[in-house]
């Protein structure tokens, strides 16, 4: 959200699992893909929107809407898109979504800025975290999460662990740095 109130993108889609950014102002909730899909065609290549999708359904539903939306995301292209809670949508570690793969693969070149959030980044696509420009992770608590982490960002799983509050490590293409969320 921090980085949404920085970039004050015109164009913003959503996958708000739990409704956080649409409670929050961030976006206004649609209540079904197919109104999502009505806004972003409406507003045209160039034309502003900020649009929440809070998923229902099962969990096939689910995995389906998002890869719609991130579908969508992509032949939008010169949009904000943030995918909340990404682990819901992935099984064993992998998305089926073709949508999403090119997001994460061709994305930056259709204007994507994409932001894929999860509490737990071992349940979450490994090609999302490969494709990642800038990764940013804080306190883990449990190990095979933060052994997943601390492959991209060389260190110890135990540091992952033992970090203090809204201290983080972060991963650009520039190198590894640490830091802290209050500062």
């Amino acid at each position: 959200m921090n980085e949404i109130d920085r970039l004050k993108p015109s164009r913003l889609i959503v996958w708000d699992a739990k409704g956080e950014f649409a409670d929050e102002g961030y976006a206004q909730t649609v209540g079904s893909v197919a109104e999502l899909v009505r806004v972003v065609v409406a507003a045209g290549p160039s034309g502003a929107f900020k649009v929440a999708y809070r998923p229902k359904g099962t969990p096939a539903q689910v995995r389906r809407a998002f890869d719609l939306i991130a579908t969508l995301a992509f032949e939008a292209k010169n949009l904000t898109f943030v995918a909340e809670e990404l682990s819901e949508v992935c099984q064993g570690g992998q998305s089926d979504s073709a949508g999403w793969r090119k997001c994460i693969t061709q994305g930056r070149t259709e204007g994507l800025t994409i932001y894929a959030l999860s509490q737990r980044p071992a349940l979450i696509d490994k090609n999302t975290l490969g494709n990642a420009s800038l990764t940013r992770c804080g306190l883990l608590d449990w190990l095979p999460d933060a052994k997943l982490m601390a492959q991209k960002f060389r260190c110890k799983p135990e540091e992952l662990l033992d970090m203090p509050e809204l201290a983080f490590i972060q991963h650009t293409r520039g190198g590894i740095t640490r830091g802290s969320m209050l500062s």
